[in-house]
């Protein structure tokens, strides 16, 4: 323990400013801001974003991966493939622009599917007053309190649109 150091998650409090809500955009802004890798999860994004769409549900999905990471023309396919292109738009963000980006959003998803522990995404995301609908994989549950700051839900995309349509409801947002 002795030879061990700590190395924080933590957010540039600065730069990313708390963005108060009463009530959400319509259509909801829905930011996945995480790189495009299978465990990261943005198949199942797309794959619940499918059936938010399916249930008529007023959604824009920002997809938002870093420099270096970009896969934009994949997933553009993969959402066309699903028919979901008009939902989605694909962003490439590096570490200081993102933050932009949470203060445009209404919610973050954060859908893990393996090998995460706590997650910047998710940190960021609370810092900057965005509620977070997220995995039960990892640290994530540790950071996200079911009905205060967001909904933890399994990786699976019909539990992750459930909990995304929880925020249709203004009453949510005033609690």
């Amino acid at each position: 323990a002795n030879r061990a150091v700590y190395v924080p998650n933590c957010v540039d409090i600065d730069q990313l400013q708390v963005t108060e809500r009463e009530a959400p955009h319509r259509p909801l802004r829905i930011l996945f801001a995480r790189r495009f890798e299978l465990k990261r999860g943005p198949y199942l994004m797309l794959d619940a974003a499918r059936i938010l769409a399916e249930r008529g549900f007023l959604f824009k999905l920002f997809m938002s991966s870093s420099e270096g990471h970009d896969g934009s023309d994949i997933i553009q396919n993969e959402a066309k493939e699903r028919g979901i292109e008009k939902h989605v738009t694909t962003l490439v963000n590096d570490m200081d622009s993102i933050f932009a980006e949470y203060q445009r959003a209404d919610i973050a998803v954060v859908p893990t599917i393996w090998s995460e522990g706590t997650s910047y995404s998710a940190v960021e995301a609370i810092t900057a007053g965005l509620p977070v609908v997220t995995t039960t994989v990892g640290g994530l549950p540790n950071l996200v309190v079911p009905g205060f700051n967001g909904f933890v839900c399994s990786p699976n995309p019909e539990e992750i649109a459930d909990a995304i349509m929880q925020y249709q409801s203004d009453s949510l947002w005033q609690n």
